[in-house]
């Protein structure tokens, strides 16, 4: 499903975005293994929803 592949590596950028800003202002509030863990969490959920609608999907005939 390339638009569940898109929005990982859209949840990715936004967060890698967001801790480079704060950490140019002097915050450390997000650390890479918090970005690591929800990265991972929204490709697992990606895989599971792509998972299910292909094998759901109706035959065209």
């Amino acid at each position: 499903m390339k638009k569940n592949g898109n929005m990982v590596v859209l949840v990715t950028g936004l967060l890698g975005a967001a801790k480079l800003a704060l950490e140019a202002f002097g915050y450390s509030i997000i650390t890479d293994d918090q970005i690591n863990a929800i990265a991972n969490g929204v490709a697992a959920v990606a895989a599971v929803v792509a998972a299910w609608m292909n094998n759901h999907r109706k035959d065209v005939e």
